[in-house]
Parts: C-alpha cells; sequence; structure tokens
C-alpha cells in the first residue's frame, strides 16, 4: 500500500526495543513505512534509532534524528 506516499512521519521513542518485543514507536514506524510513508525515527538511543533505519533502507525508505531531550543544547 502507498496511501502515505510522499508524506513523512515524525516518530519519537521509534529506535527502542525491548528484549524481543517490539515498542509501540517501533511499531507505529513499521506501520507507516508499510503503507509508503517515509519515517523520521527519532529516538535518544542513537544506535537502536540507526538500526531501524538501516531496516527501512533496505525497502528504500527511512531517515533516523538522534535527539536528547535532557540535553538543552540538542533541542
Amino acid at each position: 500500500m502507498d496511501r502515505l506516499a510522499h508524506k513523512v512521519a515524525i516518530v519519537t521513542g521509534s529506535g527502542t526495543r525491548s528484549t524481543n518485543v517490539t515498542g509501540v514507536g517501533m511499531a507505529t514506524a513499521k506501520l507507516f513505512a508499510s503503507h509508503g510513508a517515509s519515517v523520521l525515527i527519532v529516538d535518544m538511543n542513537e544506535s537502536a534509532a540507526k538500526s531501524l533505519k538501516r531496516r527501512f533502507m533496505m525497502r528504500g525508505k527511512g531517515f533516523n534524528f538522534h535527539w536528547r531531550c535532557s540535553r538543552r543544547i540538542s533541542m
């Protein structure tokens, strides 16, 4: 499905998952991507965000943004 082609979804907390369980943010990001959206993966865990980005890039979509909201300089 490409209902969301040419759209961008910004999903915070989308890189994080606990042991073998997909988090709500990651599931949401995957759902948007499955409908054709480009997904901005925002997570304070940079390695988790990059990991999800790599999975999306294999399908031709996805980019990530590392944001530490606890640090004022990052905003």
